[in-house]
């Protein structure tokens, strides 16, 4: 699981309002008697409303070169807006293996809200014993392997607005793709140093053969 930081203090001013003036459906599923385990607001694709909404993020994603370096990806699916209010909830889950056309290697919720302006709505990701909440700063994301059991907890009072995203990583391989964003992150530190600059030329040769030896490219 990586936090990133995606949106700087004007960008997540511009993306919030872009965000309220969409058009939103209630989505609600259920399975079995009757028993509710998604309750939320989604934006209407469809709206025009959305179309401004997509162009702006996706001309901030472009310049988001944390993405393509140090994980790889390949593709990314069009942004999900989802609003969470007071009563909302979705029960645990694991998300598709394709959305969009895209084999789905890595989940990613970028959070609008802040922790304080809403109760309850942390994301839950369980993994084995470990059931580990997620509630981060507006502007930050948590990507994590699309597969882990989660759910979102039942928001109290105020809004949890989010946005969900869904990417195909370079490599296929799990086990090959964490090793890659590993040396990324270590060539990254230590490119900030200038005695070590040919250990991290010899790191970065490392990921990109790795790269062209696993990747899908």
């Amino acid at each position: 699981m990586y936090i990133i930081d995606v949106l700087c203090e004007d960008e997540l001013k511009k993306v919030k309002k872009l965000f309220d003036d969409l058009n939103y459906v209630l989505g609600e599923t259920n399975q079995g008697l009757n028993k509710s385990v998604k309750y939320c607001k989604t934006a209407d694709l469809n709206h025009q409303s959305y179309v401004n909404f997509y162009n702006y993020l996706h001309s901030i994603f472009s310049k988001k070169t944390i993405f393509n370096t140090k994980f790889s990806f390949k593709d990314i699916t069009i942004p999900y807006p989802v609003r969470y209010s007071e009563g909302m909830f979705y029960d645990y889950h694991i998300d598709e293996l394709e959305i969009g056309n895209l084999r789905t290697d890595y989940s990613m919720t970028l959070f609008l809200s802040d922790p304080e302006e809403y109760e309850g709505g942390e994301l839950i990701l369980n993994q084995g014993d470990f059931k580990t909440p997620v509630k981060l700063s507006a502007g930050k994301a948590i990507l994590y392997d699309t597969g882990i059991v989660h759910k979102v907890n039942t928001v109290t009072s105020g809004n949890r607005d989010v946005i969900l995203f869904w990417a195909q990583s370079l490599i296929k391989d799990k086990f090959i793709r964490e090793h890659c964003v590993e040396l990324a992150t270590i060539s990254s530190d230590f490119s900030s140093d200038q005695n070590l600059t040919n250990n991290c030329a010899k790191l970065e040769q490392c990921r990109i053969n790795l790269l062209r030896k696993y990747g899908d490219i």
